[in-house]
């Protein structure tokens, strides 16, 4: 999971083959098809995909192979709809899916997480920033706190929050400067502040 979360291709491709080692071990075959479930939804956020359709349905089946045996996973849940509200913007059945994770388990992280982000972009950014921040308070030293980091400061952004969707931009690129949406909260956040040749600079450091 860290090493698909690293942002290198090779590392990802490694995650890839290491999941699919696990899906086919009896007791690691749920989680390790939620993950790889995650995994096509970042091949297309880092934009190596070649076809995000095909990573979109890929996806889906992961996650509905790793309901098989519990229709109640959170993480399951979870990723499901981070499916539906990346890959297929059908943010209903996203909120459904993040509303049945966090009815299940309350204290999955990514089940608010992901939650924060869809409210984000339905401009609920009140509601949003509260989600991101209860992830937060429930993995406080998880290892992919930049990954924490980066969609709270999205969900700061939706709240006109600009100082601290760049401070939390920030504290997500220094510990990853390869994740592709954090520089695009950080160029919107700069540009609404007036910053505007950080902003630029910031959507340099996106297209390099």
């Amino acid at each position: 999971v860290v090493r698909m979360h690293r942002a290198t291709l090779l590392e990802f491709e490694r995650a890839r083959a290491m999941l699919e080692h696990l899906i086919h071990r009896p007791g690691c075959n749920t989680i390790a098809a939620a993950w790889l479930a995650k995994w096509h939804v970042l091949r297309v956020v880092q934009g190596w995909s070649l076809d995000s359709s095909s990573d979109a349905q890929l996806a889906l089946d992961y996650v509905a192979r790793s309901l098989d045996d519990d229709s109640r996973d959170a993480l399951a849940l979870s990723i499901g709809g981070l499916v539906h509200a990346y890959l297929r913007k059908d943010l209903a059945t996203a909120g459904q899916l993040y509303d049945q994770a966090i009815e299940a388990n309350p204290s999955e992280p990514l089940a608010w997480l992901f939650s924060a982000t869809r409210l984000a972009y339905l401009g609920q950014g009140q509601d949003a920033e509260l989600s991101g921040d209860q992830a937060l308070r429930l993995s406080p030293i998880d290892p992919l706190k930049y990954f924490f980091d980066s969609l709270v400061a999205t969900a700061a952004l939706a709240n006109a929050n600009w100082d601290r969707s760049i401070a939390l931009s920030h504290r997500s690129l220094k510990a990853n400067r390869t994740h592709a949406s954090t520089w695009r909260t950080l160029a919107i956040a700069m540009v609404m502040s007036n910053r505007m040749d950080e902003a630029r600079s910031a959507v340099q450091r996106l297209l390099a």
